[in-house]
C-alpha cells in the first residue's frame, strides 16, 4: 500500500485535525480515495492469543485480500490556528513519555496482529503512525543525561527492537509497567508534515512500517 503517498495526499487537504479521531477519520477516507475498491473499517476488535482479551486496531483496509493495519498517535502542545476557514484551538497534552511509550506499544500490537493464527497469512504488512508538532518527540536529550523512558524516545535514525522498558522507579505511568517487546529492527525517522510558523507551529510525523513475516 502506499501509504506515503496517501499521507502526501492528506497533508494538501488538511493540514492539521482537532482530535486524533479527525486525524484517523481522515486517513481512512483519504486511503478510500486512494483505492475505491478497499474494504475499510475503523477500531477493528482482534484477540491476543496469549490472554484472549480483545484490542483494537484503528483503521483496516482490506485490498485485495490482503490486510493492512494502521494505528495511529496524534500527539499536540497548545496552538491556535485556522486552516481552510476553520479554527483549530489544540490542546498541551503533555506526558510525552507516556506518549512514545504508546506508539511504540501501537508497533507490538500490529507485530501481534501478524503473528495471529487468524490473520497471519492475510496480513501483508501494516503501518504505526505518529503526527505531532511537540517537538520533544523527535528533537534529541540535548542534555545526555539518562531518563526513566529512554528505552522508548524517538530521535531521528535511532532504532527499536527487543525488549523496552522504563529505567529505574517510575511513578505515575499509568498501568504501562509492563515491557513492550519488539520481534523487529525499526529505525525512527521523522517527515514534514505543516509547518505554521511560530511556537509550536512545526508539524512531523513518524512513520513505521511492519513487514510480513518479521
Amino acid at each position: 500500500m502506499e501509504i506515503e503517498k496517501i499521507i502526501e495526499n492528506l497533508k494538501s487537504e488538511r493540514k492539521v485535525f482537532f482530535s486524533e479521531s479527525d486525524f484517523q477519520f481522515a486517513l481512512a477516507w483519504e486511503i478510500q480515495k486512494f483505492y475505491d475498491k478497499a474494504k475499510i473499517r475503523l477500531e477493528y476488535p482482534f484477540q491476543y492469543e496469549e490472554d484472549g482479551k480483545n484490542r483494537y486496531i484503528d483503521i483496516i483496509v482490506t485490498l485485495k485480500n490482503k490486510k493492512y493495519p494502521i494505528e495511529l498517535k496524534y500527539k499536540t502542545l497548545l496552538l491556535e490556528v485556522e486552516d481552510n476557514g476553520e479554527k483549530y484551538k489544540l490542546k498541551n497534552q503533555g506526558a510525552q513519555d507516556l506518549g512514545r511509550y504508546d506508539y511504540l506499544k501501537d508497533v507490538q500490537r500490529i507485530e501481534k496482529f501478524s503473528e495471529s493464527e487468524k490473520y497471519k497469512e492475510d496480513f501483508e504488512c501494516g503501518y504505526a503512525i505518529l503526527l505531532t508538532n511537540d517537538e520533544s518527540y523527535w528533537n534529541e536529550n540535548k542534555n545526555k543525561r539518562k531518563t526513566i523512558d529512554e528505552d522508548f524516545r524517538l530521535n531521528g535514525n535511532s532504532t527499536k527492537s527487543g525488549t523496552l522498558s522504563w529505567k529505574g522507579n517510575p511513578e505515575a505511568i499509568g498501568g504501562r509497567e509492563v515491557s513492550i517487546e519488539l520481534k523487529g529492527i525499526y529505525t525512527i525517522n521523522w517527515k514534514d508534515y505543516h509547518n505554521f510558523g511560530g511556537k509550536n507551529g512545526e508539524f512531523k510525523y513518524c512513520l513505521i512500517e511492519i513487514k510480513k513475516g518479521i
